[in-house]
């Protein structure tokens, strides 16, 4: 319900106020059986187009979208959030360069991170919260 009323709201310009209303007030609405009411409030309180954003609420496809969103996560190897996919053009880093730093970061935080890569980037896959230095060791090899 939250990302659905994140999403309705972003259709409005508003994602970021929606979500921070969600996320600040979660203690005062995360027991209820039934939060539409909630957050259609919260829009309104954002200054939203209410009929809008109810009849996107109430419809199927932000749900839908959001579904094939967490398909599309899952067939990637995400399992949860944080997931973070660091995208680096091949001709700024050398292949040895990336190898090595992929290396030495499983080598510290165990072998969950993954390179993936096609004929023009790298893709680094870093499941779940790491600390900056992780990913540091990639963005400090690349040639900007």
């Amino acid at each position: 319900p939250g990302a659905i009323a994140a999403r309705c709201a972003a259709d409005q310009g508003k994602f970021w106020e929606m979500h921070d209303k969600i996320y600040s007030t979660q203690d005062s609405w995360s027991g209820l059986a039934d939060v539409a009411t909630v957050f259609k409030g919260y829009a309104a309180d954002l200054g939203l187009d209410t009929a809008t954003f109810n009849a996107c609420y109430d419809g199927s496809d932000p749900a839908e979208d959001i579904n094939n969103d967490f398909v599309e996560g899952q067939a990637y190897g995400v399992m949860g959030t944080p997931s973070t996919f660091i995208i680096v053009p091949k001709n700024k880093i050398t292949d040895a360069k990336m190898k090595a730093a992929i290396a030495s970061l499983n080598s510290a935080y165990g072998d969950g991170i993954v390179l993936f890569e096609n004929s023009n980037e790298y893709t680094v896959f870093i499941p779940g919260a790491y600390p900056y230095e992780a990913f540091d060791a990639v963005l400090k090899e690349v040639s900007y």
